[in-house]
């Protein structure tokens, strides 16, 4: 029975391969810090607590020796980055060395993937057409610069016959997507403001920043099956997996606010210059961009291109933004009808 060691198993892009190694009957071996005891009973599922920056990961590798280690454990908030350049560094860059080393010392067979990010290309031109992977690297924040590492990393080790892949990812999306995320602090912020409104009850507007960047949305589960795929090669080599189309953030809000919810609303400006997404319905701001919340040195625009995945691995996605913004709505309603 094929096996996998899975890092970061209890985060959306986890989940997701849980499901998907399941199907495959390929046995996980979890590895987290801490675990919920109830929600892991499972004949597929083996539990090992243990930091992810752990040096003892190379224990592991030795015991069970993998026929794949997927690595799902990342920091991945980049305001959050320019506050914690260090951890990033580590938990992004050079945890992916530990991994590496010990599959070359321990398990040379066993195929690894980790995840890289289209904030690691170079953006410094401003001009807006979509990455591919001939694109140049050059980070703009401290958690692009981590991937950039990993990547340098992995290149090498991959020149010592190491199977190891990165794809370059951008917006993953899912119902299971963390509340700081914009899309998932949108779709739970406004739902709780509809049920304010259907209440009959006041509410405060949503805070945003900067509602005029471009950004490349994909659904999670879509982004995992192509994932699976890299794995599957006869020789390693990444490619970009994403959407390819691009969508504005304000874009985004409308869409949820009219698509998802209903609401008759437009941007306008009130107060003599504030921008706010204005519900016509309750004669009241939805959202308002706060400029406190820009993020320093933000890209204006960042889409991949994903043609040479499409070309060479058959994989596209086939799931538009409102299809993904719509799971995620529901999902909130779901967890609101619990209440």
């Amino acid at each position: 029975m094929e096996n996998a060691i899975l890092t970061g198993f209890d985060g959306q892009m986890g989940r997701a391969f849980i499901e998907l190694l399941k199907g495959e009957n390929v046995q996980i071996i979890g590895v987290a810090p801490r675990f919920d005891e109830a929600h892991w009973k499972d004949e597929h599922f083996i539990r090992e607590r243990l930091s992810i920056t752990h040096t003892d990961i190379a224990r592991l590798i030795e015991k069970h020796k993998p026929t794949y280690f997927i690595n799902c454990a990342a920091r991945s908030r980049v305001a959050d980055s320019w506050e914690n350049p260090e951890d990033y560094l580590m938990i992004n860059g050079v945890t992916v060395a530990r991994h590496l080393q010990a599959i070359k010392m321990f398990s040379p067979k066993t195929r690894y993937i980790t995840f890289g990010s289209g904030e690691e290309f170079d953006y410094r031109n401003n001009n807006e057409e979509p990455r591919d992977e001939s694109s140049p690297l050059f980070a703009s924040n401290p958690y692009g610069a981590s991937k950039i590492y990993a990547r340098h990393i992995l290149n090498i080790y991959r020149k010592q016959d190491i199977y190891a892949v990165m794809p370059w990812c951008f917006n993953v999306e899912s119902a299971m997507r963390g509340p700081t995320f914009l899309t998932q602090k949108l779709t739970r912020s406004i739902s709780n403001i509809d049920k304010a409104i259907k209440a009959g009850e006041s509410f405060e507007p949503i805070s945003v920043g900067n509602i005029w960047v471009t950004r490349d949305f994909s659904l999670c589960d879509e982004i995992v099956r192509g994932a699976w795929l890299l794995l599957h090669q006869d020789k390693p080599k990444d490619y970009i997996l994403s959407s390819g189309r691009g969508h504005k953030i304000k874009d985004v809000i409308y869409m949820i606010c009219s698509d998802c919810f209903g609401y008759n609303c437009c941007w306008r400006y009130v107060n003599g210059g504030d921008i706010t997404l204005w519900n016509f319905d309750v004669k009241k701001p939805l959202v308002i961009v706060n400029p406190a919340l820009f993020r320093p040195n933000d890209i204006s625009y960042m889409v991949g291109n994903p043609k040479l995945a499409e070309r060479e691995l058959g994989w596209k996605t086939e799931r538009n933004l409102l299809d993904i913004l719509r799971v995620m709505e529901e999902a909130n309603a779901n967890i609101r009808s619990t209440y």
